[in-house]
């Protein structure tokens, strides 16, 4: 758990990982313009709680029709009613201070990291939340999935909600390690 320069954390690499195996990803695709949901016709858990920035859900069929342009632009983040796609369970909302978590959809579509991660600028490295975003830089460590993460996991039915948290305010740790007292909240 040591930020080493140069060096990716194993830990931090595995945890995210583990993460996306357990369905912390969708199955919206752009290809040629056109959007897709869904895999051999079914939505995964998480694309259930996917919404655009009107709260309105991508599988909205009446607004989004599967292989269409619309849909298409919604996954990148650049739908008719405004840019971002937003994640609109009621426990990653509560833990994301009540707010709809903003999901990485940049405006050019991205293999394997766009739709299926939290938005990189919103929750930049080193944050308590930054575990789930598209990139893990070197010398970054997270060994903690973070709570908006968690209140994800328990939205798509994991029971992953903590009875006790830490802080989110860092603790400085000289070079030479140390102790940090910490308190159950």
């Amino acid at each position: 758990g040591v930020p080493v320069s140069g060096k990716v954390d194993f830990v931090s690499v595995v945890l995210h990982e583990l993460a996306h195996g357990l369905a912390f990803a969708g199955t919206g695709t752009v290809s040629n313009g056109l959007g897709t949901i869904g895999f051999s016709g079914l939505p995964f858990v998480y694309d259930v709680v996917v919404v655009d920035s009107a709260n309105t859900s991508i599988l909205n069929q009446s607004v989004y029709p599967n292989g269409t342009a619309v849909l298409g632009n919604v996954i990148r983040g650049t739908g008719v009613s405004g840019p971002g796609l937003f994640w609109a369970g009621p426990k990653g909302i509560a833990a994301n201070g009540g707010v709809r978590p903003r999901l990485y959809a940049p405006a050019t579509y991205l293999q394997g990291s766009s739709f299926h991660h939290l938005d990189d600028a919103t929750y930049p490295p080193g944050t308590l939340n930054s575990l789930m975003t598209p990139s893990l830089g070197f010398a970054e460590v997270i060994h903690t999935p973070g709570g908006i993460v968690n209140g994800m996991l328990g939205d798509m039915g994991w029971g992953v909600q903590c009875s006790y948290g830490l802080s989110q305010s860092v603790a400085a740790v000289g070079a030479a390690g140390g102790a940090v007292l910490t308190t159950l909240s």
